[in-house]
């Protein structure tokens, strides 16, 4: 593909684990909450940390794809069984999402997102280890992702492997 015109772009780690390994308890930290995304109010705070890690990340979104997003996630609420999404609070302050698809016994994690200024203090472990125990009470046996290399350690402490690394290729942009 690099002859093609192709670029690589970044590797990937796809990671695995046995939900029947998962430890039972991993709390978050004393100043947050993880509450599922059940109601309007915690809908519009999951969206809310979602849109500003795209802006923090220079991809600003209009307000009409802000509306289109959260129309979406609110019709799925209660319509989709196979699907839990969790938002973490800090002092008050929605600053992490995450959200697991189940099927045929395997949850997907995924939405795997802690703000800047909330990262490094145990909430992300927390917010995987939240959606992963909603998988394994659901009955999925084992679960899977794709991890950053900022999550990977907290991954592997979870009881992740890594099954394959997959690489990332992507066209040159025209200028």
């Amino acid at each position: 593909m690099l002859r093609r015109g192709f670029e690589h772009v970044d590797d990937t780690s796809a990671m695995a684990m046995d939900l029947a390994s998962l430890p039972d308890s991993v709390p978050p930290p004393v100043e947050t909450q993880i509450k599922a995304v059940d109601d309007p109010p915690a809908i519009d705070a999951y969206v809310r940390v979602i849109i500003r890690s795209m802006e923090i990340d220079h991809w600003p979104m209009p307000p009409d794809a802000v509306r289109i997003r959260t129309d979406y996630i609110r019709s799925r609420l209660g319509d989709d069984p196979l699907s839990r999404r969790f938002v973490a609070f800090l002092e008050g302050e929605p600053v992490a999402t995450s959200r697991l698809s189940m099927a045929g016994g395997v949850a997907g994690l995924y939405t795997m997102v802690t703000l800047p200024h909330a990262q490094r203090r145990g909430i992300g472990l927390a917010m995987a280890h939240r959606a992963l125990l909603a998988g394994r009470k659901a009955g999925m046996r084992i679960a899977v992702l794709q991890a950053t290399d900022m999550g990977y350690p907290l991954y592997v402490r979870l009881g992740f492997e890594e099954l394959f690394r997959y690489e990332t290729l992507a066209r040159p942009a025209v200028h």
